[in-house]
């Protein structure tokens, strides 16, 4: 796991207090420009710890990758931890890719990302973080407490979109630079991508977590 001074964060084993521009290009099938923002490329590892190409993500592998009976309607949004790629859809058509940070722990520990179908419990805008004992030690933050909005040490950035069954969440960053690297658990994303994802995952949606 890649950690940087106290700026550098991502992650999330977490209690929720409340609980730019990045990605690659999107796919724009039914909706207008006007409604889908472009997720223009300026992000990638850093030269010390540079991440191995993975195959790019399709609706195709999407749909392979999910049984179709079990495809939503509505929005949803696909997760690839291999690719560390993100997928949104309406239904079977994609609206736009994106890159992410997923967990880089093995199944069982903390850092490990959880994977499967989970549902939307709470969506929140300008999140409040309380980062666990344990992050505050890796981070080199010395005082224990709420990390408010717009604070440098915020690792949850914009927006925060709590899942079912886990303090895991998709979340923004304040380090964008460091989108496509590993987080503590969690999914995250630019702001400007979990902005345009929370505005249409609504709670009761769906994301789905491949390996």
């Amino acid at each position: 796991m890649r950690i940087k001074a106290p700026t550098m964060v991502f992650g999330c084993l977490m209690l929720i207090a409340l609980a730019d521009s990045g990605g690659v290009k999107p796919v724009v099938v039914s909706e207008t420009a006007s409604t889908v923002r472009p997720l223009v490329q300026n992000v990638g590892p850093s030269a010390s710890r540079r991440v191995k190409p993975k195959p790019d993500l399709t609706a195709r592998h999407v749909v392979k990758t999910v049984h179709q009976r079990s495809i939503p309607n509505e929005y949803w949004l696909f997760v690839s931890k291999r690719r560390r790629l993100a997928m949104l859809l309406k239904g079977r058509i994609p609206i736009g890719r994106m890159k992410c940070s997923v967990g880089s722990g093995k199944k069982g520990q903390p850092s490990w990302t959880v994977e499967g179908w989970r549902r939307v419990t709470e969506s929140k805008a300008f999140p409040t973080w309380m980062p666990s004992r344990h992050i505050r030690q890796k981070l080199g933050l010395s005082r224990a407490g709420v990390i408010g909005p717009g604070s440098l040490h915020n690792a949850l950035g914009t927006r925060w979109i709590q899942l079912a069954g886990t303090t895991q969440g998709l979340h923004g960053t304040n380090e964008p630079k460091n989108i496509g690297q590993v987080t503590y658990g969690c999914v995250a994303f630019t702001n400007r991508d979990i902005e345009l994802i929370a505005a249409r995952l609504a709670v009761g949606s769906r994301v789905y977590i491949s390996p």
